[in-house]
């Protein structure tokens, strides 16, 4: 397959259950935890190098961690204190990560040497933008001053993701509802300092008043438009939306640049517009909690390293026992082994979940019905990754291009027989790739 294509609206993506019910639920903020755990490293990337050390003392917006290399990202403490240790913390994908535990002593005070960025030239902005700490804040997390440095292929087209299309989460949509003028502002920057053309925002058609809002302070500007889209899960997912924005394809193993188009989420460009005028790095996220066993469901202002434990005592605690706690949506979100866990950049939801609410199937052989085929966005066929995985086919993995799987479960939820076939597609990922680092 030389190219990810979309399909027609009758095939590619799932409807799922939109259970949005925090979206008119304005952002609230909650007493500041006794202690956050800060991993060094959120993004992809170059690790970040730790610049504290144990019995330091930091206010909020120090830098607690420097980037190693241009694909990495600053880390800065979320609350003032004492860094009262440095441990290893057990990462979601088993591996473990540097990280400083700082005991907040409840008074905030901002670091005296943050002061608003000078820009004048692009070489400016993107130093100012790696400064911030800033990363994806809807997705994987790679480095948004990466995203923004020239390219060879010329770039056109500046593509806002507001799909917000996960069960659940409405962190996004509160982001568009409180902070309208920050967007559009973050928006004009990056297209003046990045030298684009255009912007396109992808927004689901399930979002009515945000998508008046936004047309209302556009004002019919020519350079910023909303697409309202059908809403079916994954919109949100990038080559997918540049797809239903632009009608372009990403090449196989390319980049959004490959198409003529950089992607945000709706809360980096509204970060972005923030740090511009104040210079206080990545520090809080705004967050939706949500699920059966919580006490108080909402959208909530939180600074990073809050642990998911402390944040549901902070909200009244359980009123049943959760089953499993996610950490982000149930279809791209991660099961958390324990309440420890801290929320990072780019955590947009924390799902208390009880037994009702989770759906198990037992692992049966696979029926050959090909649903996770005709559900798949980016046209690939699960039921054959999925043999050519157990019999350790490589060439034909690589035929069948597991490598451009998006992780979005969308298989795994259409599949009758329970197969975990988005768990098969990582593996097999992984396989081709640790073949090819052999080679």
């Amino acid at each position: 397959m030389s190219n990810i294509y979309l399909k027609p609206n009758i095939g590619g993506g799932i409807k799922t259950a939109s259970l949005k019910s925090t979206e008119d639920s304005k952002t609230a903020t909650l007493p500041l935890p006794k202690k956050v755990v800060i991993p060094f490293t959120h993004h992809i990337g170059a690790p970040s190098t730790p610049a504290v050390s144990k019995g330091d003392h930091v206010f909020v917006g120090t830098k607690i961690a420097s980037s190693t290399s241009f694909i990495s990202a600053d880390t800065h403490s979320s609350v003032s204190g004492i860094v009262s240790d440095i441990i290893e913390l057990h990462w979601l994908d088993g591996s473990l990560r540097p990280s400083a535990i700082i005991e907040a002593d409840g008074e905030q005070k901002p670091d005296p040497n943050i002061t608003p960025p000078e820009m004048s030239t692009r070489e400016d902005f993107l130093s100012a933008v790696q400064s911030s700490g800033l990363i994806g804040l809807g997705g994987a997390g790679f480095p948004t001053h990466v995203k923004l440095a020239k390219t060879k292929q010329p770039v056109d087209t500046l593509v806002i993701n507001a799909a917000e299309c996960e069960p659940y989460i409405t962190s996004d949509y509160r982001t568009i509802m409180e902070e309208t003028d920050d967007v559009i502002e973050g928006i004009e920057t990056v297209l003046r300092y990045a030298g684009i053309k255009k912007a396109v925002i992808g927004i689901e058609k399930n979002k009515p008043k945000a998508i008046e809002l936004l047309n209302k302070k556009l004002n019919g500007s020519p350079e910023i438009k909303v697409v309202p889209l059908k809403t079916i899960y994954p919109q949100g997912a990038e080559k997918v939306l540049i797809g239903r924005v632009t009608g372009r394809a990403v090449p196989s193993g390319g980049l959004p640049a490959d198409a003529g188009t950089i992607v945000l989420n709706v809360t980096t460009v509204s970060f972005l517009s923030k740090f511009l005028k104040t210079g206080f790095p990545l520090v809080e996220k705004r967050i939706t909690v949500d699920g059966s066993a919580i006490a108080k469901p909402g959208n909530y202002l939180l600074p990073l390293g809050y642990c998911v434990g402390e944040l549901a005592q902070s909200l009244g605690g359980y009123i049943q026992d959760p089953d499993r706690i996610l950490l982000g949506g149930p279809m791209m979100g991660i099961a958390l082994s324990s309440e420890d866990f801290p929320i990072l950049k780019t955590t947009n939801a924390v799902l208390y979940l009880t037994k009702s609410e989770v759906s198990t199937i037992p692992n049966n052989n696979c029926i050959r019905c090909g649903r996770c085929a005709y559900g798949c966005p980016v046209c690939l066929s699960p039921v054959e990754i999925d043999t050519a995985y157990e019999n350790g086919e490589i060439d034909e993995l690589k035929i069948l291009s597991v490598k451009n799987c998006i992780e979005c479960g969308c298989c795994s939820y259409n599949c009758p027989a329970g197969r975990p076939l988005t768990q098969i597609m990582k593996l097999a990922k992984a396989l081709l790739a640790k073949v090819g680092e052999n080679k």
